[in-house]
């Protein structure tokens, strides 16, 4: 009904167990989230005002994303193309699209992809479903702006086959201009002991 446009419904309440709506059962379902009631981007929507925490404000590193552009000059039509690594839902692919650039993400959950496709309106063809090591290995396009947002951590804290140093440099090489980069940072609770060294001053000498 919700979707169709009507603002009000009859409903009979025949139990009290809770119950989900389609978006909030995608919502749960997100790779990243582990079924809590977790937005890793902005949703609006009624039935996210209550219970439901955003993690990520993402409006505060976008206002600064836009305005490093308007400094130097690189808004389009100067710069054209961008990238989202690891863009979940595609709120930033979404957003940089309306800013008139030619605008993808790289994301591998598909149920966070569908999301970005209903609530914001992103074309398939925008959002790049596959494995990010694999992409970056096999890729040979290059955008002017690209973006690696609440990603990099996840290399440090599993191991995994890729170093975060080598995840930087394989976007570097498909990075025309301007690559935004943010990572967790040791004063975050949530990744307890393992970003402990991971401080302003160490992540700007790792960078260099």
């Amino acid at each position: 009904a919700y979707m169709q446009g009507k603002k009000h419904a009859k409903v009979t309440l025949i139990d009290d167990e809770e119950v989900y709506t389609p978006l909030q059962r995608l919502l749960l379902d997100v790779m990243w989230t582990g079924k809590k009631k977790w937005l890793y981007q902005p949703v609006q929507a009624p039935e996210l005002k209550e219970n439901w925490t955003l993690i990520r404000k993402s409006t505060d590193r976008l206002d600064k994303i836009n305005a490093f552009l308007k400094e130097k000059g690189l808004l389009p039509p100067d710069s054209k193309s961008y990238l989202d690594v690891g863009s979940s839902y595609g709120w930033f692919v979404s957003k940089m699209d309306q800013a008139g650039f030619e605008s993808y993400g790289l994301e591998q959950d598909y149920i966070a992809i569908s999301l970005g496709i209903q609530i914001y309106g992103l074309k398939q063809r925008q959002i790049i479903n596959s494995n990010l090591e694999l992409f970056l290995r096999e890729t040979s396009n290059t955008y002017d702006v690209v973006s690696l947002l609440s990603v990099l951590h996840h290399f440090e804290i599993s191991h995994d086959s890729i170093k975060p140093e080598e995840l930087i440099r394989m976007i570097d090489k498909l990075t025309n201009k301007v690559f935004f980069f943010e990572t967790g940072q040791s004063h975050e609770k949530a990744f307890g002991e393992n970003l402990s060294k991971w401080t302003d001053d160490y992540i700007i000498d790792w960078l260099k």
